[in-house]
């Protein structure tokens, strides 16, 4: 035991007990209160690609797979903290906010001040639609960021998701809308073949917000 003992604590196993995972400068919004939110879609919503048990947790691991086939780090951190404090955000370029549904009115704000001073946040639809308690927003606080209007209320919150095809590159791919009536407004669209936003780039301040 005490042999074992001595070489994890010295040589290459000291560097590895002392030594700090590189996050790539890439931050992941980890919130339960969007969890929740997603299996509530689920009983409210017709079938949806953001409603049911599953939803929120597939949208992760799709997300954390694709960085890492990428050959990406990244680190999770909580909206609490965020909101508590937003230089929580310092140290990284980019912040995705999968299945965001609920944003505070300080995490909103920091999300800004994050992008206005170089950063990327990256999301997906439906972000924003709930206050961080889980209550519907009306209007949307995240909208200008993007550059688009979205739906807003009761009835955004019940809007199923809509499927279609987008293209990237020479590849066509399957893709599911989340929400179909988005309009865009100073962001810039990427069409899927039905004329619906895939996804829309927005520069801010001195960074950029993306919008899937």
């Amino acid at each position: 035991y005490f042999d074992a003992a001595r070489e994890v604590r010295s040589g290459p196993g000291a560097l590895l007990v002392q030594a700090q995972r590189d996050h790539s400068g890439i931050a992941v919004l980890y919130s339960q209160a969007d969890m929740h939110v997603a299996r509530l879609a689920g009983a409210v919503t017709p079938p949806s690609a953001f409603a049911g048990d599953g939803a929120w947790l597939s949208e992760h691991r799709a997300l954390l797979r694709a960085l890492e086939d990428l050959g990406y780090q990244y680190q999770y951190v909580a909206a609490a903290r965020i909101e508590e404090s937003p230089q929580a955000l310092d140290g990284y370029k980019v912040l995705f906010l999968p299945l965001a549904s609920c944003v505070s009115d300080e995490l909103a704000a920091a999300i800004r001040a994050f992008v206005e001073r170089g950063g990327t946040v990256v999301a997906d639809g439906r972000v924003g639609l709930l206050t961080g308690n889980g209550t519907i927003r009306d209007p949307r606080p995240l909208d200008e960021l993007f550059g688009v209007r979205s739906g807003a209320g009761q009835g955004a919150f019940a809007q199923a998701s809509k499927p279609s095809r987008a293209r990237i590159g020479a590849a066509e791919v399957a893709c599911d809308v989340l929400e179909p009536d988005l309009v865009v407004t100073t962001g810039t669209a990427f069409p899927t073949e039905d004329g619906l936003p895939a996804s829309i780039a927005h520069a801010h301040g001195a960074g950029q917000a993306v919008l899937l």
